[in-house]
């Protein structure tokens, strides 16, 4: 009888064996798809962590920039001699503002590298 209930048994668990099989697959695959959506999820939050702060260091550099230019105008009488000049004003003014200018482009890499940049769009 001892043979007989271990054939049963043996019989059994072959039966149950693909279910386990299946089962086990499952539970793997349902894994790996949680785990490639919690770091597609943990990407857009990155991703969005990153771009917050590229936007905000860009807007400190144009606030930056503006309060330079701000500053220079206001501690330069050059600029207003060129706004509220004659039409027969005299040339060494226009290239002092130019210098001035000059200085303010070199003082800063932002505006440097948007010149560039608009130079290579309009040359294409």
């Amino acid at each position: 009888m001892t043979s007989l209930q271990q054939n049963w048994y043996r019989k059994l668990l072959l039966s149950y064996f693909p279910i386990f099989l299946i089962t086990i697959t499952l539970i793997v695959f349902l894994s790996f798809i949680m785990f490639n959506k919690a770091s597609r999820e943990e990407a857009a939050k990155a991703n969005g962590i990153s771009t917050r702060f590229i936007m905000e260091d860009l807007d400190r550099s144009i606030h930056a920039i503006e309060m330079n230019v701000l500053n220079e105008v206001e501690a330069s009488s050059l600029y207003s001699s060129y706004l509220f000049r004659t039409p027969s004003s005299d040339q060494n003014l226009m290239y002092s503002l130019v210098k001035r200018l000059r200085v303010l482009q070199t003082d800063s890499d932002l505006i440097d590298q948007s010149i560039c940049t608009v130079i290579r769009i309009n040359q294409c």
